[in-house]
């Protein structure tokens, strides 16, 4: 019975048609249909957009394993329907939606049914799309996609030779030669349709030609063969369309729908960042560009050809440093390891530029080698494209440098397809007519409609290489020998840096810092990032003008481009979250300016109600910064920093029961020094330090706010006042006296293993004690917010150097402090940093996802549970507010704990060599067996959550737990965890 039901349920949902001469097929939303028919022995499809026809009458077929043109007709055929939501890395928006009805068609031959060819047919809200499937083991030599497009009478379009060349509008019988993809086309009725393809990852590229036979009529036309073995796919034939131009652009996630799912298990190590280009080919020069992008807030820099040699030359071996003459004549000019070891110092990649001649012959050699550098990507230079043979070497390549943690930027006529969803290493290709043509503003702004409906393209923003006055001239040097001036206005290349979508934003591509002003619009470039939460396109017309909308967390940054004419544009803000206000920071193309690049800023308050205006210089822009300013109060579960009212309760209640291991807990945690009503303070101190010059109060102060923060653990237990007093006493008597925390090296340690007593403390009395005043409050907070959090966020700032405890140490304190202060953005940001951060405290980084290995464990045993608690306590925190950041990275914080008893137990494990985020604690070659078997009291946490809460077994973290139970006093830990983490 229950076999029945589910047969019935299949052919429900596949509405499997039999011996079907037609097969129709409707997007989701009902905009797009699809019709696939047989007529006299051919087979045809056309495609409607919004009930008017897009795509005419027109053929379908392929030479593959013989012809698939003639006598044939359309058999069976099975649809379904697929509704689902992914995360990219990055991308134009944080949350893609993958939504289409699918219909997988056979086709077969009059005179042989039994050979079979599938088209598979998908049509989903933002275009509809097909591809021929080879079923079968038989050999393939596919020489022609016998695919057509039929378009309305009177349709034209941007016609392009090349990748690299410029777009002219024309009717189809006026195009010489064929036309790059993506091809956009208009029709006479004002719809615009887009022809491109997807998944081109082991075929040939494909162009568009007018078809001889047929007026109106576009067809595929192939590079040349390709040959494999059936099951084979060809790669999708794409089909969009929308009523205004801009929706080609918000509707372009379709392409990466088309493709594969992220291949890369743990794409951590994927930044994506603004590069700065290196053209000197000198130390001095390298160290300057690295400074330079310490100060701008850029992620990377770039050694552009030459480095290693002639970059057209088979000889150039790019396993070494030889740089090309034509470049630099100095042969010891550069010194890349000493660059790159700088750079990393300061948190900033390397990427490498190799010629494909280069990577043909030394890819294998060069990916460990570059790995070993501490290089962070490759720019792939004069890559062939168009045959199967290159293209398949060159998707293979990008797979390859993923093995070894590679970005790729891929350089000249390719253009993507959509692979960087599958490997989202791959992370932007040029296949543009940009910056290093200098182009004019009016390909500027036939450029988004067009190249970017493809995907990422790296155009290379440039800004100093301006005609400041009549006797500027080009800089040639260093081989820039075909270097001119830019056509457009400073604006204009800010604003490029919103509309232009690269996940690796070449800016400053002809400039040197020593080009720079300083000038104040440059924050502009400094703030903007280069990947988005979500994307909108406010306006355009292709040529004239466009104007993007992005997001990044809460702030919005806009970009206006006009074409050579001068334009004013109205631009309504109602994309903006209602009831909430911003601060627009407006970058706009000024004469009267006092800079040399004529760029006048200006700022307002603004809202979803209001519209702004940009007055567009020829060839100008505007740019914008859409601040949002500070929320009111977002209220937290309170008391919510550990535990919550209802934890509260539960311990109560175990210690009323006397229920073990809890109440064993309960009496050290009473039995203690610190939890005593009358205990009698060592401070309070006006400065206090872990080390330096007043490294005397350091145990002192420590004792101080552990009796603050466990006679507010009493107070919440036994209900006895004079605990609450107590805490409060403590923290107001330091609230009184305290004024410095000098910036000494252990200073973030201090604020977080103490902040955390603190503001735990704060908590309670300030939401469980009513005799708490709010002056009392507000005094203690304005002691934390003053000398504490400054500390705090001077080391989120700084370039990563420290070992991996401290940044959870830190973060976690954070957090906390975002909860009580009822700060979403503080709160937000620990969480960030938890996951994202690059620094060894991060979850990514402190410990391994293959073994459960710690960054620490070479150094000893107490500093590894001293890292992987501070995680642990930083996640029951969240879990506290409804966030479970225990599960990050499938549960990996289980796996370092697991890894960490394992070995403390006196068991084996095993252990690599690693290089760490700062580059300066890779040495350890063993696991360090210093402290080894004396255990912290910060199991129960974590294992109340994974195995008390979640199920999941953690056998050498119980074997611990048999050992040390009930958990006791920790300096540094919140410690008692038999007691307050037992649920």
């Amino acid at each position: 019975m229950k076999k029945t039901y589910l047969y019935l349920f299949f052919l429900l949902l596949c509405k499997i048609s039999l011996c079907a001469k037609e097969v129709n097929i409707s997007s989701p939303n009902g905009n797009y249909q699809m019709r696939v028919y047989d007529k006299g022995n051919r087979i045809y499809y056309s495609v409607s957009y919004l009930n008017q026809p897009i795509v005419l009458e027109s053929l379908l077929g392929i030479n593959g394993n013989g012809e698939w043109k003639d006598d044939i007709r359309v058999d069976k055929s099975v649809t379904a329907s697929v509704d689902t939501l992914w995360k990219p890395v990055y991308g134009e928006r944080n949350i893609i939606r993958d939504r289409y009805n699918s219909s997988e068609i056979d086709i077969v031959q009059a005179n042989n049914p039994r050979r079979k060819l599938k088209l598979l047919v998908r049509a989903s809200d933002e275009g509809v799309a097909f591809r021929y499937f080879f079923p079968g083991g038989d050999y393939l030599h596919i020489t022609d996609e016998y695919t057509q497009y039929t378009m309305p009478k009177g349709a034209k379009a941007w016609f392009t030779k090349r990748a690299q060349s410029v777009y002219e509008f024309l009717p189809f019988q006026d195009w010489k030669g064929e036309s790059e993809r993506p091809l956009v086309i208009e029709l006479p009725q004002g719809t615009y349709v887009l022809l491109t393809e997807a998944e081109v990852v082991n075929y040939v590229r494909t162009k568009f030609t007018v078809a001889d036979a047929k007026t109106n009529t576009l067809a595929g036309t192939m590079y040349g063969a390709v040959d494999d073995i059936a099951p084979f796919k060809t790669p999708w034939r794409v089909i969009m369309a929308a009523t205004q131009p801009g929706q080609l652009i918000e509707h372009n996630d379709l392409l990466l729908n088309l493709n594969e799912p992220n291949a890369i298990e743990n794409p951590w190590w994927i930044r994506p960042g603004k590069v700065m280009r290196e053209v000197t080919l000198t130390t001095e020069g390298a160290k300057s560009v690295v400074d330079y992008a310490v100060k701008h807030n850029l992620q990377y820099m770039l050694f552009d050809a030459g480095w290693y040699g002639p970059e057209g030359s088979k000889t150039s071996d790019a396993t070494k440093v030889t740089i090309d003459p034509a470049r630099n004549k100095n042969p010891n000019a550069l010194n890349l390891q000493e660059v790159v070891a700088y750079a990393k110092k300061q948190n900033i990649g390397v990427i490498l530029y190799v010629n494909q001649r280069a990577l043909y012959q030394q890819l294998d050699e060069l990916l460990p080698l570059y790995k070993s550098w501490g290089i962070s990507g490759i720019k792939f230079g004069f890559v062939q494209v168009g045959s199967q043979f290159w293209t398949s070497w060159m998707h293979e390549a990008i797979r390859k440098c993923a093995q070894y943690g590679l970005m790729v930027d891929v350089h000249d006529e390719y253009r993507p397809t959509g692979f960087s969803r599958t490997y989202p290493n791959f992370m932007t290709q040029e296949g543009i007519y940009g910056n290093e043509e200098f182009p004019n503003a009016t390909t500027n702004v036939t450029l988004p409609f067009t190249r970017f409906t493809q995907g990422p393209a790296d155009y290379t923003i440039c800004y100093y290489r301006q005609k400041w006055d009549k006797n500027t001239q080009a800089d040639t040097g260093h081989g820039l020998v075909n270097a001119r001036l830019i056509q457009t206005t400073s604006a204009h290349q800010l604003s490029m840096a919103v509309v232009y979508y690269s996940p690796l934003q070449h800016v400053y591509w002809y400039d040197k810092p020593s080009d720079s002003r300083n000038e104040p619009e440059l924050e502009f470039f400094d703030r903007v990032p280069t990947v988005w939460d979500d994307t909108k396109v406010l306006h355009g017309e292709i040529g004239k003008y466009i104007t993007i909308a992005r997001r990044s967390g809460n702030d919005w940054f806009i970009g206006t481009m006009t074409n050579n004419e001068s334009r004013k544009l109205n631009i309504p803000l109602d994309f903006l979250t209602e009831e909430k206000t911003y601060t627009a920071h407006i970058y706009y193309d000024d004469p009267q300016a006092s800079t040399r690049t004529k760029v006048g800023i200006k700022t307002m308050q603004v809202t979803n109600k209001t519209i702004l205006e940009a007055d567009l210089l020829p060839t100008g822009g505007q740019a914008v910064w859409l601040e949002e300013k500070d929320e009111p109060a977002q209220f937290f579960v309170h008391p919510g920093v550990l535990h919550t009212k209802k934890n509260i309760e539960h311990i109560r209640q175990l210690v009323k029961d006397k229920i073990e291991p809890a109440y064993g807990s309960y009496q050290l945690l009473k039995a203690h020094k610190s939890s005593q009503a009358d205990y009698k303070m060592e401070g309070p101190f006006h400065i206090i330090s872990r080390d330096g010059a007043y490294k005397f109060t350091k145990s002192k102060m420590e004792a101080d706010f552990s009796a603050a923060y466990q006679n507010a653990l009493m107070w919440n237990i036994t209900g006895n006042e004079a605990h609450a007093q107590k805490s409060l006493k403590i923290l107001t008597a330091y609230a009184d006296s305290l004024s410095m925390i000098p910036d000494t090296n252990d200073a973030p340690l201090l604020v977080g293993l103490e902040g955390l007593k603190i503001v735990y403390a704060l908590e309670i009395l300030k939401h469980t004690y009513p005799a708490t005043t709010g002056q009392q409050i507000e005094k203690i907070s304005q002691m934390f917010t003053d000398l504490f959090v400054p500390v705090m966020e001077t080391f989120f700032a700084r370039p990563p150097y420290t070992n991996g405890n401290w940044g959870p140490i830190i973060c976690k304190t954070y957090m906390a402090a975002g909860i009580f202060l009822d700060n979403r953005k503080m709160y937000d940001k620990a969480v960030d940093f938890y996951l994202h951060a690059r620094d060894n405290g991060t979850i990514i980084h402190y410990i391994s996802g293959e073994t459960g290995q710690i960054q620490e464990s070479g150094r000893d045993q107490g500093h590894c549970m001293l890292g992987i608690a501070a995680m642990a306590t930083l996640c029951e925190i969240a879990w506290q507010q409804g966030d479970n950041l225990y599960s990050a990275l499938d549960n990996r914080l289980l796996k370092g704990f697991e890894y960490v008893a394992k070995y403390n137990l006196g068991n084996d494990v095993p252990f690599s060599t690693w290089t760490d985020i700062t580059g300066k604690y890779g040495e350890w070659t063993n696991i360090s067996d210093k402290g080894r078997g004396n255990f912290m009291p910060v199991f129960e946490m974590v294992y109340n959550h994974y195995f008390t809460r979640k199920g999941f077994a953690m056998p050498f973290t119980k074997q611990v737990l048999d050992k040390i139970r009930p958990e006791g006093f920790d300096r540094d830990q919140p410690a008692f965890g038999s007691l307050l983490f037992n649920d």
